[in-house]
């Protein structure tokens, strides 16, 4: 099913990269661009046990044979209006790549939050009375909570007066 859904919606990519831009086709730079960013930031939820630089190769692969198939319809003569050219490629790879580390960024942040939510249903995070989540770690804990300003009221005097004696 995934390699189906990967292949419906590889054709109208190939469909815009091969007809002429006077019946619709679409090139350049910005399609590249964007074509192969959404490429990089899906393709990988459709291969989820496929490493991530395979999924960035193959994809690398499809730019390049497409530039390729371009020129090589130039050189057969059968159009004059699609170039292939390696700065679209160069474009494609780097809109891969980017779509890539977006997909990893999010991915990872997904875990954290995955992790943080198991946490709080097991018990393992607990409450301050000012309601700031504190995570319990063994012995250490961390608590986000917001403390007042060092250099506000008695406590700031205090505080002055604790560093500037050492």
């Amino acid at each position: 099913m995934r390699y189906l859904i990967f292949l419906l919606s590889l054709v109208p990519v190939l469909y815009f990269a091969f007809i002429p831009p006077a019946q619709g086709g679409i090139g350049g730079g910005d399609a590249h661009r964007y074509v192969f960013l959404l490429f990089g930031l899906f393709t990988p939820l459709l291969f989820l046990r496929t490493q991530l630089w395979k999924v960035w190769l193959g994809l690398l692969i499809l730019a390049g044979a497409i530039e390729l198939a371009q020129e090589a319809l130039v050189a057969a003569e059968l159009t004059k209006y699609r170039v292939g050219a390696w700065s679209d490629w160069l474009v494609g790879a780097v809109s891969v790549s980017m779509g890539l580390a977006c997909y990893d960024l999010c991915r990872s942040i997904g875990h954290f939050l995955f992790r943080l939510w198991g946490k709080v249903r097991a018990g393992k995070v607990l409450y301050s009375a000012t309601r700031a989540p504190i995570i319990t770690t063994g012995s250490a804990s961390i608590s986000p909570r917001i403390h007042p300003s060092p250099l506000s009221g008695s406590i700031g005097e205090e505080w002055i007066a604790s560093t500037t004696s050492m």
